[in-house]
Formats: C-alpha cells, structure tokens, sequence
C-alpha cells in the first residue's frame, strides 16, 4: 500500500456519510457533499461540491448536528440519501447526472425521520423505524397519502429591472393519474402565491393490469397531461410551484413552461 496523493483542506467529517457508487466515492465534508473523483481531479476546488447549490443550508445544519449522520445509496433509484438526525432532515441527491455547474439536484424529506439506511444485497432500500424496518417501496406513505411540492428559484426572463406580467403557465406531467395538483406563482419573493388547483386525468387500467405472458399485449401505456393555467398578476421576479398529493400513483414532473409579457422598467 502507498500514497498516490493528498488533499488539503478537505477531509470526511462522518463516517456513515461514505458511500461507494461503483466507479466514485462520496463524502460530507465541512463545506458540502464530495465526490473524491472529482476533488481528486480539480485539487479541492471549493466550488465544485455535488451539494452547492444547498451549501449554506446544509452547512448550518452539519454545525447544529449533535448526533451521527448516516447516509445510503441507492444504484437502483439512482440516488445518495444522507440524514441529519438532529434536524430530522434527510436530503435525497440524484446521481443520474450532474447539472450545469457540476452540482446535483437534490430533494428534501423533512417527514420520514429514518433511524438507519440500509440497502441490501438484493437492492431493497430498507428504514429503521421506531416500529419496525419499513421498505422503499410504492407510491404512498405506509399506505396513507403525502404532499410532494416543488419551487423554482426565482426568474427575471434575462430583464431584471423590467415588470414581468405572467401570461399563462403548462406543466408536463408523467402518471398521477385522477392525482389532485395544485400549480402556485408568485412574485418579488412574496409568500402570497397565486393558486390553481386541478385535477389529472384517470388512466383506463388494462386488462388485468399485466401483459399476456408477460410480452405486453395488454400493457396501459403512459399517461401523459399537459394542463394550461391562465395566468395574473405582475412583478419583477416569478416563482413557479407544483404541489401534488401522492397517493398510490407516481408522479413525474417533466416540463414547467411559462409565458411572460416583459412589461415597463421599474
């Protein structure tokens, strides 16, 4: 055994936060989650965190932390789960592919409060529970229904210093079928969103729900939606949100466009 190289100034501050994906290793560190390909190739490179764009949440957060944080990842789900125990915060990184500034997105569980990870040889995603080991599975929460929201950041369309008039806002929707959505906007990073609320068409289930001997003579397709929402109100800056209720079906955003008027200078 030798030393092929050395990094400095970064350094694993929790054990249970190492995780192997096959031709990577990751880690938290004091500023973010690392991947030790990419702080071995670009020399600690503050910038260059899989968690950048989380950065100063999470970091407050690791400096609160009192108790062991501990992570999984999941090949088959594609994603890099880490929990804060003290905040009862588990950030959920998908590892398909990194976005434009090298960072992942990522997702937070501020609900599920899990006691240990484990993935077992198998690929089942296990959580220990107070009552229990509860498995990743379906789409509903033990059997009951749970809310799924996403924001955007805020959007000036490239004028800053312009009013934006939204005009009307279409979401892409995947699955979710008879799912109750509710489309949110908002400006000048107020909290007072503007709301529509509607509901997914039902998907026609097929025959039995499986194909004949499995060659998929009876399959039920994708049920794809593509709602409109007439859109009001002004400001400088716009944010869109998607709220949903998961309750059995899966749901996958693929696409939120909206078109502006790009009013006066303000």
């Amino acid at each position: 055994m030798k030393i092929a190289d050395t990094i400095v100034g970064i350094g694993c501050i929790a054990r249970d936060s190492v995780q192997v994906t096959g031709t990577d290793l990751i880690f938290l560190s004091d500023s973010g989650v690392r991947s030790l390909k990419r702080t071995v190739q670009e020399k600690s490179a503050p910038m260059t965190d899989i968690s950048s764009n989380i950065r100063t949440e999470l970091t407050t957060y690791i400096l609160s932390e009192t108790d062991n944080i501990f992570s999984v990842y999941s090949p088959e789900e594609a994603f890099y789960l880490l929990h804060l125990p003290t905040t009862n915060i588990t950030y959920c990184f998908d590892m398909r592919a990194p976005l434009e500034d090298g960072a992942h997105r990522v997702t937070q569980w501020d609900t599920i409060g899990p006691q240990a990870l484990c993935r077992t040889r198998s690929g089942t995603l296990l959580l220990g529970k107070g009552l229990g080991i509860a498995k990743y599975d379906g789409y509903s929460d033990n059997g009951s229904a749970y809310q799924m929201s996403y924001f955007t950041n805020y959007i000036d369309f490239g004028a800053p210093s312009n009013l934006k008039l939204l005009k009307n806002l279409k979401i892409t929707v995947i699955g979710g079928s008879a799912t109750d959505v509710t489309l949110n906007w908002g400006y000048d990073y107020s909290y007072a969103y503007k709301k529509k609320r509607f509901t997914l068409s039902t998907q026609v289930i097929a025959e039995y729900n499986i194909a004949e001997y499995n060659i998929g003579e009876f399959n039920a397709g994708v049920l794809v939606n593509r709602p409109t929402v007439n859109a009001s109100g002004g400001g400088q800056v716009v944010q869109l949100g998607v709220e949903a209720e998961i309750n059995g079906s899966q749901v996958s955003i693929q696409r939120l466009t909206a078109q502006a008027i790009i009013g006066r200078t303000i």
